[in-house]
Formats: C-alpha cells, sequence, structure tokens
C-alpha cells in the first residue's frame, strides 16, 4: 500500500483485509447474496444492520447493511447496472471482514452501509452468463441491460437547463433516500467496465492519491488505462484517472456538437451528480474495472485509416442491423405489450433510441474535432470487436423478448427468434475470429477496487478531514 497516504494503523488494517480475499471463480447469485446476508445476521447479531430501503419494479427486498460506528459515512452501491457485478464480491469480502475483525474500520473511522445489489431484478437477468468465461454467443443470450432511461444509475432526479427528469424507479428512490438519510461522506458505486484496462472516475480532484490509484493496479499486475472508453467528453485528471461525469455534461456535450439530440435525451442524473448536489463536500469515485482483455485494446500505434471514417462506418453498419431488428420486434412488441417483461421493455426502448439516432446518427462524429487523427490499433479494435460485441447483447435482448411472446402462443415471435438466434450464432463465430480475450480473474478486479477504495479512505480522512 502507498506509505505516503496511509497512516501506520490504517496500513495494517488494509493489509488485513487485502490478505484474506477470497480467490472467487464466479459472481454470486441474488439468492446466495440473500443468504450471506442472514448468515451474517446470524452469526453477527446486532453488529450488522439490516434494513430493507424500497422494493424492486418486480418486488424484490432491496436492503442496506451496515457495520462499524466511526465518524465517517462510506456508501457502497454494488450493481449499479445489472451485469456490472464484481463490486458485489468487494461488499461481501469487506462486510465479513468488518465483522470479523471489527477492528479493521477503526483507523479509517469509518461507519459503511452497503447495498450489495442495487439494481436486483436486473441482476437475477444475468445469472445464465459469466463474466470473462462465457462465449460470446452465451453473453448475448443471457446478458440484460437496458438502456439509461430504465437504469438505477442514470434515474435520480435534475433539472438543468431546458432538461427535466423525474421518471424515478423504485429502486432509485430507495437510494435517493438513503442518500439524503446518511448523507454520506464517501460514497463508491461499484461498476466494472466489460473489455478495458482499468481507470478511475473522481468526483474531485486528489492528486495526492493518484499514485495510490496507479499502485492499486500494479499490485493485481494490471495496466492502467490510457483514457476513458465511455464518453467522447472525458476530462483527464491524470493518467487513468478522470473527473466524474453526469447528466450536464451529456446535455452540454450534445447542446454542442448534435442539438437535435437535446429533445431525446432519456436520462436523468447519475447517483455522484446527486450525491454533489444533496451534500456539500461529500467525495466519490467510481473504479472500473475489466472482466476480459484483448492486447489490441491498449495498442496505441496509428494505422493508415482516419478515426472520424471507422467510427462512421461502425454507425453505418449499427444502424443497418438495428433498423432490420427493429423491423423483426416492432409488430410483437406492439401485438403483445411491454408492461410484463423488463425484457421486452428494455428491447422497446432500445430500438426507439436507436431509431432517433437514425435521424442524423454520425452529426456528433462529423463535428467534433477529437476525431481528426488516425486510427490507432486499439481505436479499430473498439469498432470494429468491441463495437459489434455490445450490439450483439442487444440482440440476444431481443432473442429472449421474442422467447417469452413465443411461450405465450405467439406463432409469429418464434419464427423472429429461430431468425435473430441464427444471427447471434453467426456474428457471435466471426467476432471470435477476432477476438483473443483472456478472463481477468475475479480476485484481480475485486482486488484493484478494493486498494483504491482503501487508499482513497486514508485520502479522505488524512489529506481532505471528514
Amino acid at each position: 500500500m502507498a506509505a505516503d497516504l496511509f497512516q501506520p494503523g490504517q496500513r495494517d488494517a488494509a493489509e488485513r483485509i487485502l490478505a484474506s480475499m477470497p480467490d472467487w471463480t464466479r459472481i454470486y447469485t441474488v439468492a446466495e447474496s440473500q443468504e450471506r446476508t442472514r448468515a451474517l445476521q446470524s452469526t453477527y447479531g446486532r453488529e450488522v444492520v439490516v434494513e430493507e430501503i424500497g422494493r424492486s419494479r418486480q418486488g424484490r427486498p432491496i436492503e442496506a447493511l451496515t457495520v462499524g460506528s466511526g465518524p465517517m459515512t462510506v456508501l457502497l452501491l454494488g450493481f449499479p447496472h445489472p451485469d456490472e457485478g464484481v463490486g458485489g464480491l468487494l461488499i461481501d469480502h469487506l462486510l465479513n471482514a468488518a465483522l470479523s475483525h471489527p477492528e479493521v474500520l477503526r483507523p479509517f473511522g469509518a461507519r459503511v452501509v452497503a447495498v450489495r445489489c442495487w439494481d436486483i431484478d436486473g441482476a437475477a437477468l444475468n445469472e445464465g452468463w459469466s463474466p470473462g468465461t462465457s462465449s460470446i454467443e452465451e453473453q448475448a443470450k443471457h446478458h440484460f441491460r437496458p438502456p439509461p432511461a430504465m437504469q438505477m444509475e442514470w434515474t435520480f432526479p435534475i433539472e438543468y437547463k431546458s432538461h427535466r427528469w423525474s421518471e424515478v424507479p423504485p429502486e432509485t428512490e430507495a437510494v435517493r433516500l438513503l442518500i439524503d438519510r446518511e448523507r454520506p461522506h464517501f460514497m463508491l458505486g461499484l461498476h466494472n467496465a466489460a473489455f478495458h484496462d482499468p481507470y478511475f472516475y473522481l468526483s474531485r480532484e486528489a492528486p495526492e492519491a493518484y499514485g495510490a490509484l496507479g499502485a492499486a493496479v500494479d499490485a493485481e499486475r494490471l495496466h492502467l488505462s490510457e483514457r476513458s472508453p465511455d464518453v467522447p467528453f472525458e476530462v483527464a485528471l491524470a493518467r487513468g484517472i478522470f473527473r466524474m461525469y453526469g447528466l450536464k455534461e451529456y446535455y452540454d456535450y450534445f447542446e454542442r456538437f448534435a442539438p437535435h439530440r437535446l429533445q431525446h435525451l432519456k436520462r436523468g442524473a447519475c447517483s455522484d451528480e446527486y450525491l454533489a448536489a444533496t451534500v456539500p463536500h461529500s467525495f466519490s469515485f467510481n473504479a472500473e474495472v475489466p472482466r476480459a482483455l484483448d492486447r489490441r485494446m491498449r495498442d496505441a500505434s496509428p494505422t493508415s485509416r482516419a478515426l472520424r471514417e471507422v467510427v462512421l462506418q461502425r454507425t453505418v453498419r449499427q444502424a443497418a442491423e438495428m433498423k432490420r431488428l427493429s423491423d423483426e420486434m416492432a409488430p410483437l412488441l406492439e401485438r403483445n405489450g411491454t408492461a410484463a417483461s423488463l425484457i421486452a421493455e428494455s428491447v422497446r426502448q432500445h430500438l426507439e433510441e436507436f431509431r432517433v439516432r437514425a435521424t442524423e446518427p454520425s452529426s456528433e462524429v462529423a463535428q467534433d474535432p477529437q476525431y481528426e487523427r488516425p486510427a490507432t490499433v486499439a481505436d479499430l479494435f473498439e469498432h470494429e470487436v468491441v463495437g459489434p460485441i455490445e450490439d450483439l447483447l442487444v440482440l440476444g435482448e431481443a432473442w429472449r423478448a421474442a422467447c417469452e411472446y413465443a411461450r405465450g402462443g405467439d406463432a409469429a415471435a418464434r419464427r423472429v427468434e429461430q431468425a435473430v438466434s441464427a444471427r447471434i450464432t453467426g456474428q457471435a463465430a466471426v467476432l471470435k475470429t477476432k477476438s483473443k480475450f483472456e478472463p481477468v480473474p475475479l480476485k484481480k478486479s475485486a482486488g484493484v477496487q478494493l486498494r483504491a477504495l482503501l487508499a482513497l479512505m486514508a485520502w479522505r480522512v488524512n489529506v481532505m478531514g471528514v
């Protein structure tokens, strides 16, 4: 651990927590996580407070667990997106470590409030595949990640310029009220990336901690990312470390480069944005860690192709695939409805987003000057392999929705199910030949998150104060 950030007692506690990390082989199911909570209650009694803070759209209980009693409240959010379960393992380990050895939280003055599984319905819909080890086809046919308007992380209420968002799902409302009540000094949304080297988002500059974040990646023998792959408006604070963004940054970017998209902007604030607006002097960060890696994702060698051309070609291919999918699925969605199925409603909203983009699919790419450079090997891999895999996940959701309708007796849905399944199989086979992904052990990914959490807890106490 970074000696310049930690006091001796903190360093000893951090090393103890890290030394006992399990070598996980898979992410716990929703039922297993609930069983592990009950086991903690049975073993430790009143030393762990378990509270139901809300119910999901499908009626599942969302629980917050509290351990420790220090002056700094640390809020951990597991499964902020339904396909991002690495952090749930970190939470499980930290809870067990803090309850079996209460002294490990005391040097940090930490009281930990943890939501093991925030998007609990979505997490259950992702239980058919295993991060880093399932085939591309298996992942596509069992994966669930809805568009932002259905995501817990992107549906906090906000008013900004001409944008208003008040469609708050019950899961988001549960965590919103938890933030209001607990007013955490420190928050970590436990995200994980898919195919990218580790990188971090911080809600404010923390130059004293940048070296420790790099060391957290080095300690797990991974490579700190050179860039943020998530948004075109990243603001770098240091290598692999970026300023946290939210709805406001999306709005400002579209206002500048694609104003027509503002009328169709369907998302609210993110949790970090809400915390910053609600709790003055709070701090939050994300540690994005990989599930699988292909070395070409970090190859910055220039190619003979222009980046703008590469991105535009991907946009055209994506638009054609989604137009075909929309033609197949729209009649099924209209005839059967989506009220009874999160998967079907997700498909409906995905296709609606693609139809909106189809009017001017590449306006921001055409105007944003950052695309005026040669494409690197990493850029080609991003847009010709990773992007198509992400599109394949939408096809997988459509296949699942068609399966649901077919089971209900819709004969046309059976034909769509078969046609989409065949495309998934064929495209997955091609993408497999273009990639050499190596799974990242869950202990490594969770290890980066845990090392970063401990380092930034020390920074918050020793540099920023509580």
